[in-house]
């Protein structure tokens, strides 16, 4: 099995599979709300169920997370706003709000962002120092980690809704 998950992944990991490991299955996994994934005939999907064309294999699920490692924590500071949205498309509106709200302190992280976090107990332990998150994300979430996450630690976000209906 070789499973990827970025569209712009696919023609290269179907690449590999045909000159690799012809036998295996090819799976595209989504987690976030693609909509256009050519070349996929397998996917596993932890997103709202959408239609597929003839000759597409698709497997809905439901992601979990621990709730040991991501739960209510009085917040060290309520003036905190944390994003954690990689290569955040709005990040001109973020900016805005940051010169307009001078008494908050705003850190994004993520991919192409100010600062990075690559331990799911790390990402915890922002949440928890934080008051609220920030999470306008125009393409939305397939699950949205993110927002479950700060839901579980008692953290409200700063989001579209109609980003998500539907989602």
């Amino acid at each position: 099995i070789i499973i990827d998950s970025i569209p712009d992944h696919i023609p290269l990991y179907s690449k590999l599979q045909k000159l690799y490991q012809p036998q295996a299955k090819l799976i595209f996994q989504v987690g976030n709300a693609w909509t256009d994934l050519p070349g996929v005939s397998n996917i596993l999907s932890s997103t709202a169920p959408f239609a597929v064309g003839p000759g597409i294999n698709v497997c809905f699920y439901h992601q979990e997370f621990d709730l040991d490692v991501f739960n209510y924590v009085s917040p060290s500071n309520r003036t905190i706003i944390s994003s954690y949205i990689h290569w955040m498309k709005e990040l001109p509106l973020l900016e805005n709000y940051k010169g307009l709200l001078p008494e908050w302190k705003f850190t994004a992280y993520g991919a192409g962002m100010e600062k990075s976090i690559f331990k799911t107990k790390d990402i915890s332990k922002t949440l928890s120092n934080s008051g609220l998150t920030w999470h306008i994300k125009p393409e939305g979430d397939g699950f949205g980690h993110t927002l479950h996450h700060s839901y579980a630690c008692g953290r409200p976000a700063i989001l579209k809704a109609n980003y998500y209906q539907g989602k």
